[in-house]
């Protein structure tokens, strides 16, 4: 397959994307909220059942995402730009996240309202599409091999 026709997937992938989120809008994230002194984490399953786990307001949130972060193989944090977040306060951005195939084929849509996201994905390479409230980040090429971790700081707004 051609570079230019990968783009063209992407573009469109892309596109569709941006489609369905005018559609229908960001759903809200379906988890249970576990309780630890001081500390509110969702952790869940994808709806492909694919385990994640989203925090890291607090000092104590940040330590446990910490300790719970073996069992995940992407870590995506999120933060406003400086001038936005001034605007803002100190709240976490709203990000919808899609997370497809480099094959085209969607395989998640999650809603996250916490600065850390971690998440347990098959083996094999992604392309990441992260919309905040007036900005789409895409990261492409993420390749997750057994026993590896990628980590990635997308920033937004």
């Amino acid at each position: 397959m051609g570079e230019n026709t990968k783009r063209v997937q992407l573009a469109m992938a892309a596109l569709a994307f941006v489609v369905f989120l005018v559609a229908t809008g960001p759903s809200p994230s379906s988890g249970r909220i576990l309780k630890y002194p001081d500390v509110n984490l969702i952790k869940a399953s994808s709806p492909a059942g694919h385990p994640y786990i989203a925090g890291g307001l607090s000092l104590d949130e940040q330590k446990a995402m910490e300790r719970a972060s073996a069992a995940y193989n992407l870590r995506l944090f999120f933060a406003r730009r400086a001038g936005v977040a001034r605007r803002a306060g100190v709240s976490p951005p709203q990000v919808l996240l899609l997370i497809a195939r480099n094959d085209g084929s969607r395989i998640e849509q999650i809603a996250v309202r916490k600065p850390s996201f971690f998440i347990r994905l098959p083996i094999g390479s992604y392309t990441i599409l992260a919309r905040f409230t007036r900005q789409i980040v895409i990261v492409k090429d993420i390749h997750l091999e057994e026993g590896g971790k990628n980590t990635y700081f997308l920033r937004g707004d």
